[in-house]
């Protein structure tokens, strides 16, 4: 999330950026649970719309 924030993955695309948070999101489901992961997505998300095209 700081990274896409940061606009450090704006260079990589939107789609690379969404494969790289659903392997965060993914990885935080196997260890914290559903909830904290399904935030991190609608978090996540958001950001990345925000970057440039």
């Amino acid at each position: 999330m700081a990274d896409i924030k940061a606009g450090k993955l704006d260079g990589i695309g939107k789609d690379a950026a969404k494969q790289q948070l659903y392997g965060a999101v993914r990885m935080l489901e196997l260890v914290s649970g559903s909830v904290p992961a399904a935030k991190l997505m609608k978090d996540g998300l958001a950001a990345i719309e925000k970057m440039p095209a």
